[in-house]
C-alpha cells in the first residue's frame, strides 16, 4: 500500500491545469489540425477572391480554439467550486494498492474510489506523479508527499491493470468462422 498526503492551493492547481491544457495530445492535435485547415482554406478562398467563404473559414479557425478554451475553463471552474480551492488549500489523502486508488479530500470530507482499470495514463515527472483517469479526473501529487510504500509500485499497479483490461477486451469478442 502507498499512502500519500498532499496539499495544493488555487495557484498551484491553476498552473497545473494550464500546463495540462497545453500538453499536446490527440484532442489538441485534432483541434489544431481543424484550425490550421480552416486557416488554409480561408487563405485559399481569399486568393480566389471569394471573400464570403474566406471569412467563414477564418471565423471557424478562430472559433475552434475558443470552444476548446471555453470547455477547459468550465471544467476548471467546476473543480475549483466543488473543491473549495478559492477559500483554502485542498488536503488530499491517497491510499493506493494494486486494485484501487482511494482519494479522500480532507478539506471537504468527500471520498472517491477508482479502480486501476479506469486509469488512462500514468505520468512520472522529476517531482510529480500524475494519474489520468477515463472520466477526465486527474490525480497529481509530489513524490515528496509519499509517506509510506514504494513509489515504483505505482507503475507496476498501472501496468498490471492495463494488461488485465487488454486480456478482458480480447476475451469479450465473438468469433465467426466462414467457410
Amino acid at each position: 500500500m502507498i499512502i500519500v498526503e498532499s496539499s495544493f492551493g488555487y495557484k498551484a492547481y491553476k498552473a497545473f491545469f494550464v500546463r495540462d491544457s497545453l500538453r499536446f495530445n490527440l484532442r489538441t492535435g485534432v483541434l489544431l489540425f481543424i484550425a490550421l485547415l480552416s486557416l488554409g482554406l480561408s487563405a485559399y478562398f481569399f486568393v480566389r477572391e471569394e471573400s464570403q467563404k474566406a471569412l467563414l473559414f477564418l471565423l471557424s479557425a478562430g472559433a475552434v480554439p475558443l470552444i476548446f478554451l471555453y470547455g477547459r475553463g468550465k471544467q476548471f471552474l467546476k473543480t475549483v467550486r466543488e473543491s473549495g480551492l478559492r477559500e483554502k488549500s485542498a488536503r488530499i489523502r491517497y491510499e493506493i494498492n494494486k486494485d484501487r486508488i482511494l482519494v479522500i479530500n480532507r478539506t471537504t470530507g468527500v471520498q472517491r474510489t477508482f479502480k486501476w482499470a479506469e486509469a488512462k495514463r500514468l505520468l512520472e515527472t522529476k517531482e510529480y506523479w500524475i494519474i489520468y483517469m477515463e472520466n477526465d479526473t486527474v490525480m497529481t501529487f509530489a513524490k515528496s508527499d509519499i509517506l509510506e510504500g514504494e513509489p515504483g509500485k505505482l507503475a507496476e499497479f498501472y501496468k498490471n491493470a492495463r494488461a488485465g483490461s487488454k486480456k478482458k477486451k480480447k476475451s469479450k469478442g465473438a468469433s465467426l468462422r466462414i467457410g
